[in-house]
């Protein structure tokens, strides 16, 4: 068993002349193998995004214990009261807490990794940057998932079932019973009309088919979509927190006198929601392409 673990390749569109001639049995193997690997691929971006999590709550602790050891100063030389020390060593414990159980989901999807890779660990620690994943068109995710759901499927509506409603008045001894009546034309066939029998099968197949594709379809859509929403905001927020300094901005007003520590208190919380939304989003954005690809039977 592997002791090393690769991001899955880059997706690349099927050969859809190969495709074509695969049996039945093949495209259902190779299916299993897209979930299996869909499945994994899940697992490692939520890894990403907690060592992301762990990161993001380790440099705010960092920052909190500067001003930490800063306050007890001031504390010492009566420049501060014992309520600021308490207030700041507050906030400080609950970041432990949320930074412990950040590390305890790295390790409990650590865990998950390693039993999808046959009980063997697997190292986890450099895994903190998301993957590059293709990103198409919407037109063209839906023509990889399968050309026919482009083409107009008139003669395929044509074969639907009839569905049929009327009036009904029956009269049963000294009752009068009014009602409406409601009926679907289903194909008829018995064992001993072999013909008719497997083309009502086949009919059912095929409205099957039809409804596969069209949630398919539907879920491609809505991928895509969303995707392009997500991507234009995390876009924004990278234009707007690039320098990422925006912690030492805060601490330098704090040191300055420029900020009172409640305001600064505030300040960084709403920073750490901010950050957490963000990380959040961007997990999402990835499992949102990971799936999609898959949906459209890219790998």
């Amino acid at each position: 068993m592997s002791q090393s673990f690769e991001w899955p390749g880059v997706y690349a569109a099927r050969n859809k002349a190969a495709r074509a001639g695969r049996s039945a049995l093949q495209r259902e193997h190779e299916a299993k193998v897209l979930d299996k690997e869909l499945e994994t691929r899940l697992l490692l971006l939520d890894i990403v995004n907690a060592n992301k999590q762990v990161d993001a709550l380790t440099r705010i602790s960092a920052n909190m214990d500067s001003l930490i050891a800063l306050t007890d100063r001031m504390y010492a030389s009566g420049n501060a009261t014992i309520l600021d020390v308490r207030k700041l060593q507050f906030e400080r414990f609950n970041l432990s807490v949320q930074l412990d159980d950040a590390l305890n989901e790295v390790s409990r999807l650590s865990a998950d990794l390693a039993a999808l890779n046959g009980g063997e660990a697997i190292d986890t620690e450099g895994l903190r940057q998301y993957p590059g994943q293709i990103f198409l068109s919407e037109r063209e995710y839906l023509e990889a998932a399968d050309p026919t759901l482009l083409t107009a499927r008139a003669e395929g509506m044509k074969r639907f079932p009839g569905f049929s409603v009327g009036y009904v008045h029956e009269t049963e001894g000294n009752e009068n019973f009014n009602g409406f009546s409601v009926g679907l034309t289903l194909p008829v066939f018995s064992t001993r009309n072999n013909k008719k029998a497997a083309e009502a099968e086949a009919l059912a197949r095929s409205y099957e088919l039809d409804g596969l594709r069209l949630a398919r379809r539907s879920a491609i859509i809505s991928d895509v979509r969303s995707a392009v929403k997500m991507k234009r905001q995390i876009d924004a927020y990278h234009e707007i927190f690039e320098k990422d300094d925006y912690l030492a901005l805060l601490e330098r007003a704090y040191r300055g006198g420029q900020m009172s520590q409640h305001v600064y208190l505030g300040e960084v919380n709403d920073y750490l929601r901010l950050c957490m939304d963000h990380l959040a989003m961007l997990l999402n954005y990835h499992r949102t392409l990971a799936t999609l690809n898959r949906t459209a039977g890219l790998r």
